[in-house]
């Protein structure tokens, strides 16, 4: 008995390898089964050939259906150590422009580290401005979509893509890979069989954006000198949860609602919640030596807001204007469009009543 359960066992181990490599809900129940079944009464062999072929049957047929995207995890060319591995994830390229991101990333060939950010946001410059194009899916998947834009996700694509270039990364896939590392934190508490891919673990808040990927190794947070960057955000989030009627995917699954607030528990934790930004009055004359030092072109501008719940507004890339002062280049609601903003960040601001200032990462 204890040999032919010691076989069963080896087989089911085999088995669960095989089946943690898709998402397959009755896999999974299978999987948490397993001991039980084991323990509970002795496999025949015959069993676990049926077993195995209804398996295979199953979720071939589910990944048919979804059509996934091998996404292992990225790892930036910093030198990160190697991460664990995902779950496939789902791809959902809207206008199937993998062969336009592909040949933007060609076309990008020789041009500057310094200028990447500029060179891609030319390429998306005149988008129409679309929100909510991430919510379109009953089921999170990596939306891939470089024509309709809003400022995150504009920021998202171009910063990709800037990091694609700069690592000689140059496939679709490679794009996909560094996109979903971007948009998505990882799983808490780090199982490697829980999808990385999930409304529940994309980065809705600016400020876990930014912790997320600056832990990542993909950006670092400017906040010298002390004589701009003279003001401090206490972050406290709770919009969401608060406001569940606008965020139809909000109740994707029975946990999701908990694991958002759990999110926001975290993000608004006073250990870890403060960041050091520069105030909207000492945006007033940018064109001095300090604010060109501390700001580079391209460099992702983030307003602040004083909004209940909220961390920031707007997402936003700085841009150097022929007058010498800070201007932003974004996916604007108000112009409806991807443009070069003709006000000054600090015109921009003053039309903004809840802005409080601005953060500062900038692409390592």
């Amino acid at each position: 008995m204890f040999a032919k359960n010691g076989r069963n066992l080896v087989t089911l181990l085999m088995i669960e390898r095989y089946m943690r490599s898709c998402d397959c809900v009755i896999c999974v129940h299978i999987i948490n089964d397993k001991y039980n079944v084991m323990m509970g009464k002795s496999l025949s062999i015959a069993w676990l050939i049926a077993l195995i072929s209804v398996l295979s049957l199953s979720c071939s047929d589910a990944n048919k259906a979804n059509a996934k995207t091998d996404g292992t995890a990225d790892v930036p060319a910093e030198g990160k150590a190697a991460e664990s591995n995902v779950q496939p994830y789902e791809v959902d390229d809207v206008y199937g422009d993998s062969t336009k991101i592909c040949q933007w990333l060609k076309d990008a060939e020789g041009v500057a580290d310094k200028d990447l950010v500029l060179f891609f946001f030319k390429k998306m410059e005149g988008c129409p401005y679309v929100a909510h194009t991430l919510e379109h899916n009953k089921r999170e998947k990596l939306v891939v979509n470089v024509r309709d834009l809003d400022c995150t996700t504009s920021t998202e694509n171009i910063m990709a893509l800037a990091i694609c270039r700069k690592n000689n990364r140059l496939t679709f896939k490679d794009f996909c890979d560094v996109l979903m590392n971007i948009r998505y934190e990882k799983p808490y508490g780090g199982e490697d069989h829980e999808p990385r891919v999930a409304y529940s673990h994309r980065n809705h808040y600016f400020t876990g954006w930014a912790n997320s990927n600056i832990a990542q190794g993909y950006f670092e947070e400017i906040t010298q000198p002390a004589s701009i960057f003279s003001a401090t955000q206490r972050v406290s989030v709770n919009y969401m949860t608060a406001n569940p009627q606008y965020y139809k995917m909000l109740n994707e699954t029975p946990t999701t609602p908990d694991s958002i607030r759990l999110m926001e528990m975290k993000l608004s934790d006073p250990k870890h919640n403060s960041y050091k930004f520069i105030p909207k009055s000492r945006l007033a004359n940018t064109n001095t030596a300090e604010f060109r030092n501390a700001i580079h072109e391209g460099d992702i501008v983030v307003i602040l807001t004083s909004k209940a719940g909220l961390d920031t507004q707007h997402i936003t890339m700085a841009h150097w204007g022929d007058d010498n002062q800070l201007h932003i280049m974004h996916a604007s609601s108000i112009r409806k469009k991807v443009v070069f903003e003709p006000l000054t960040l600090y015109q921009y601001l003053m039309n903004q009543k809840s802005a409080t200032g601005v953060r500062i990462l900038r692409l390592k």
